[in-house]
């Protein structure tokens, strides 16, 4: 039998637990949208969105994909102190490039005050992520699941009582503190609780910090890529038709999120155990994955679909107003986007798994070349709907590529 690798303990309930944190962050962060777009239109979700769109790449590249890392490190729990000081390090690069992003960008004040605050927020965000990893490799997702439903509460209270004191601005900054406070008080806290007790290792060594660095470039420009690639239709489409053209697909696009949350939240509770058993050279394990990632990643998509043609132009029109609504075939490549990118996010875990990390690279770079050249052809033309067909097939080639890649690794091939 395998012996798991250090700091790896398995308890029941973590698939449970995991659903449910995700399933808890997903509703809040679509009330904190729903929030915006109700409050200011399309103009102020276009504006909410863009600054999402334009700090989330700068802050998944800072991320380095290291809670990706600690899944596949065998020696993790010896090097704790380093994946602290390097997430740490590098969200202060990030920070940094998003102050000058804002600052020196083509953007109104009010645009260049939305990106830096949510940008501030963001990093908060991020620097809990270790944390997380830590708890996952131990086994306590269910203190990964309150902290994420913590986070999210107290960020839906900031940004109302932000946006009732002073608009788009207030709500903003309000979800910003609540972020931080959230870093410091719930993940700072739940990490103490986990370590009780453990002989932790002190201060990380300057060479230790450039190996790591060097490993997990990789994984942080992977992280780019694939943050650019999903916004790049959001650019276009800001920058040819303006914040409300923007606003309506995000409001469109936030019915698709629900599909990789889930996605991700599958993905992140087997991949542990996946990794554990793809360490110890255990190939059928990738192939049963491949299977298993399939047939989920098929249901899935079958729920966006279903339920986003049915249901999806009565929440829009519902919840979000006039402003915002869609027929059920103008969602439809909003909905097949949501179906191929959960399946083909569940291939990516499995490739994750195998520590193929410059094979996600490789993918990475092409799913980013076809998602620029559509997007610039359709966009401009098409507006909105263009966008989402950018959007769709991008998810598409993302599912052939991730798919294809997985089946080798179970095969045996080489990245």
């Amino acid at each position: 039998m395998a012996v798991p690798p250090e700091g790896i303990i398995d308890r029941p309930g973590h698939h449970g637990w995991s659903l449910a944190g995700a399933a808890g962050a997903l509703v809040l962060q679509w009330l904190l949208l729903l929030l915006v777009a109700r409050l200011t239109g399309p103009v102020g979700a276009g504006r909410f969105a863009l600054a999402l769109a334009v700090t989330g790449p700068v802050i998944l590249l800072a991320g380095l994909g290291l809670r990706h890392a600690q899944m596949a490190d065998p020696a993790v729990d010896r090097r704790l102190p380093t994946y602290l000081t390097l997430r740490a390090v590098a969200l202060v690069a990030a920070v940094g490039a998003i102050v000058l992003v804002a600052a020196l960008g083509p953007f109104d004040p009010a645009t260049s005050g939305a990106i830096l605050l949510v940008g501030l927020a963001k990093a908060a965000e991020s620097a809990g992520e270790v944390t997380h990893g830590f708890l996952q490799r131990r086994g306590r997702f269910d203190l990964v699941a309150l902290s994420l439903l913590g986070r999210g509460v107290l960020g839906l209270v900031g940004m109302a009582i932000g946006m009732a004191w002073e608009g788009l601005a207030g709500g903003l900054l309000g979800l910003c503190l609540a972020w931080v406070a959230s870093t410091l008080v719930i993940d700072r806290g739940n990490f103490r609780l986990e370590a009780a007790g453990l002989a932790l290792p002190g201060p990380a060594a300057r060479r230790e910090l450039r190996d790591l660095l060097e490993a997990t470039v990789p994984l942080g420009v992977v992280a780019l890529l694939w943050a650019t690639a999903l916004n790049l239709p959001r650019y276009f489409l800001e920058g040819w038709h303006g914040p409300a053209a923007l606003g309506r697909f995000a409001v469109a696009a936030s019915l698709i999120v629900p599909a990789g949350a889930v996605a991700n939240a599958v993905g992140q509770s087997g991949g542990r155990v996946l990794a554990l058993r793809l360490a110890a050279g255990d190939r059928g394990a990738s192939r049963a994955r491949w299977w298993w990632s399939g047939g989920v990643g098929i249901a899935i998509g079958a729920v966006v679909l279903g339920a986003g043609w049915v249901l999806g132009p009565w929440v829009l029109r519902q919840a979000f107003g006039a402003p915002f609504a869609l027929t059920g075939g103008e969602l439809a490549p909003f909905l097949l986007a949501g179906a191929a990118g959960a399946a083909a996010t569940l291939f990516d875990y499995l490739i994750l798994a195998a520590g193929r990390f410059r094979l996600q690279l490789g993918l990475g770079v092409l799913v980013w070349l076809t998602t620029a050249a559509v997007s610039a052809a359709w966009v401009p033309h098409r507006g909105v709907e263009g966008a989402a067909q950018a959007l769709a097939l991008a998810a598409l080639v993302h599912l052939l590529l991730a798919g294809g890649a997985a089946w080798r690794i179970g095969s045996g091939g080489t990245s």
